[in-house]
């Protein structure tokens, strides 16, 4: 017995699993990886294959119990369903998330480049810096109290040195680009001199950090330099010991070298680089497995078998990372086209 559900009554977790699910049949674990940004090389490569990758770490403090109850509850509804081979979304279900625009525009601004969890806290510090400081206040109390956040503001208004005007001028450009909803989301958290946000402000935290996301995208080194600095850029999505990898691998050492240099497992140099080619890292995949292969891979792809099974039954003696970084190869380039 399945219970009507409108969208309006759903929490952002459970219209997240629904962004995240389609009629194809993904594993509960790997969707709920993708979301809460785990990064391991099967679930950025399920990511892939799903094509909701986009939505990579877009609510990290989500717990697993929490989205297994979610996942029930949709279920009972009738939104999605459980498969041999996973979780996937039911007719009702796409009609429940494609139903609710607003979500859908919403979360559309999302990048997991962007970094906003880290940002936001920065953002309302240097708004905060900005005011007070520009009204002679020198004994405020900080709205963020994190020591690194206080430190990267600290040297943030220093780098403006004359410039707190334009400074101002760019924050107030970059609202106003906002929509009025978004504006007023994110205008609600500051706090500044004689200010204390605004007590009917939106508290939702994925609706905070979509407004947040939508900030981000205004902002460019041109127009906005000041806060952009602030900001950084889009940030990268591997981890510093998966970047030297990356390095080395490109700079022509071995998989096998490069676990002896540094003392790693060869299965850890293959998960470094899977998850680095799947976020779009400049790699040479020829290198990945032999040329002879490859007329016989792709057919065998082109022929719509895309799966490792289909592939390694092919050509047997093939070891997995082969394999896998040929699909890579293959999704990068769709993924290009599109």
């Amino acid at each position: 017995m399945t219970t009507k559900v409108n969208h309006s009554e759903l929490s952002d977790s459970a219209k997240l699993i629904l962004a995240g699910l389609t009629a194809q049949p993904q594993r509960a674990l790997s969707l709920y990886g993708v979301l809460s940004g785990r990064q391991t090389a099967s679930t950025v490569f399920s990511g892939m294959e799903q094509g909701n990758l986009r939505l990579y770490g877009v609510t990290p403090r989500l717990s697993r119990g929490d989205f297994e109850n979610e996942v029930a509850a949709l279920m009972r509804a009738g939104l999605i369903a459980q498969q041999k081979a996973g979780l996937c979304l039911t007719d009702a279900g796409a009609a429940t998330r494609s139903a609710d625009t607003t979500f859908a525009a919403a979360l559309k601004t999302f990048r997991p480049d962007y970094g906003v969890q880290a940002f936001l806290p920065q953002f309302y510090l240097a708004v905060q810096t900005l005011s007070e400081l520009s009204y002679g206040n020198h004994r405020y109390r900080p709205a963020i109290a994190d020591l690194h956040v206080q430190a990267r503001v600290r040297w943030w208004y220093g780098q403006l040195g004359q410039e707190t005007a334009a400074a101002v001028a760019e924050l107030t450009t970059l609202f106003t680009a906002l929509d009025q909803q978004t504006a007023d989301t994110l205008a609600g958290q500051l706090l500044a001199h004689g200010y204390s946000g605004n007590p009917e402000a939106s508290t939702n935290e994925l609706a905070i950090e979509l407004a947040g996301c939508a900030l981000l995208a205004q902002m460019s080194p041109t127009q906005s330099p000041h806060w952009y600095q602030l900001w950084g850029g889009r940030q990268p999505l591997l981890s510093q010991p998966m970047q030297q990898t990356v390095s080395e691998f490109n700079a022509g050492a071995s998989i096998e070298q490069i676990a002896q240099r540094r003392r790693l497992r060869v299965s850890t140099v293959n998960e470094h680089l899977q998850v680095a080619a799947i976020f779009g890292a400049p790699l040479t995949f020829s290198r990945f497995y032999p040329a002879a292969a490859k007329p016989q891979l792709l057919a065998t792809w082109n022929a719509g078998q895309h799966s490792y099974r289909e592939l390694l039954d092919v050509l047997p003696d093939l070891e997995f990372m082969q394999v896998r970084m040929f699909q890579i190869e293959q999704l990068r380039g769709m993924q290009h086209a599109q």
